[in-house]
């Protein structure tokens, strides 16, 4: 029931049976009743006065139901979604201990190796010829282990989000072909041919050039740490739509269809042995994939076991 007194300006414009939405007059339920949200009312006229009859507009529970749904399933889905990344992370975890143990088993082998060559070399019961052995064996181990803490520290870097681009426009070809002139000496050890195929034209990227440098090294010397001797490999650079495609192919032992979704993942190894014994982190190519998706570029490779491997990395126009 209202008051005569209270409403008399609004009630004199009213029109009996009327439904309107007034504003004063909703304020002022509000404040005394908190639970009403945006009701209609009809006025009826008695002997006594004017009796306001309000209804609830349920629209705004309704909206609110529906929003509270759909933050219920976004909750759940980010609660599954959670929950595959632990177990994805507790895998990672597990790999990553696995292979810390069986770097630090590496490096404390290659140290002793180290050690006992020095021990040898202190002493006149062996030739000059073979204490020069001795010194190549002693350089070979400390160039592993080397590469192994580099490896590391890189991974360490990615896995922080601290890899960091110096892009600067870069020549790609002469940068291709001075990595080509470093790795000859490793390549003529076992007899392989390096040959660049060029393309029509130059193409000048702007790229990071010791970190593209570091993944054609790493292409080029897993090329010769697995291929046979007496063979050839091929470096070619193609553009295709808006990228630069960069591969290395090889004639070596290949890798099997199972070991080809091994790559370009932390802390994996494929079966595939190098033919001379040379040394792997199992690093290099995750390292590589990081740096060239960094560069908005893509990584792939392509084999046939025991025929050979062609590995290709992309660069952005």
């Amino acid at each position: 029931m209202c008051e005569n007194s209270d409403y008399t300006s609004y009630l004199n414009a009213l029109i009996e049976g009327d439904k309107i939405f007034c504003t004063r007059f909703i304020q002022n339920l509000v404040e005394k009743r908190e639970n009403i949200k945006s009701p209609y009312f009809e006025f009826f006229e008695t002997h006594t006065g004017y009796i306001a009859i309000g209804e609830y507009n349920i629209n705004e529970l309704e909206r609110k139901n529906i929003d509270f749904l759909h933050l219920s399933y976004e909750l759940n889905k980010l609660s599954r979604e959670l929950i595959k990344k632990n177990v994805d992370l507790n895998k990672l975890n597990e790999l990553k201990n696995e292979f810390l143990g069986m770097a630090t088993h590496e490096i404390r082998n290659l140290a002793s190796l180290i050690s006992g060559y020095c021990s040898l070399l202190t002493s006149n019961f062996f030739s000059e010829e073979k204490k020069m052995q001795f010194i190549e064996a002693i350089k070979l181990s400390s160039d592993t282990i080397l590469k192994l803490i580099n490896n590391l520290l890189d991974v360490s870097i990615i896995e922080s989000g601290n890899l960091h681009l110096e892009l600067e426009e870069t020549d790609l070809i002469h940068l291709i072909e001075k990595n080509i002139d470093r790795n000859r000496f490793f390549a003529a050890q076992k007899s392989i041919t390096l040959f660049l195929h060029k393309p029509e034209r130059l193409y000048t990227l702007k790229i990071d050039r010791l970190k593209i440098d570091q993944v054609l090294n790493n292409y080029i010397l897993n090329a010769i740490n697995y291929s046979k001797n007496n063979t050839t490999i091929i470096i070619k650079v193609t553009k295709q739509n808006n990228e630069i495609i960069v591969s290395v192919k090889d004639e070596g032992v290949g890798i099997q269809k199972d070991d080809l979704s091994k790559l370009f993942k932390f802390f994996s190894k494929t079966d595939s042995e190098t033919t001379a014994g040379e040394p792997s982190t199992g690093l290099g190519l995750t390292i590589v994939k990081k740096i060239v998706q960094e560069h908005k570029g893509r990584v792939w490779a392509e084999s046939e076991f025991r025929k050979g491997s062609t590995f290709y990395f992309s660069l952005p126009i």
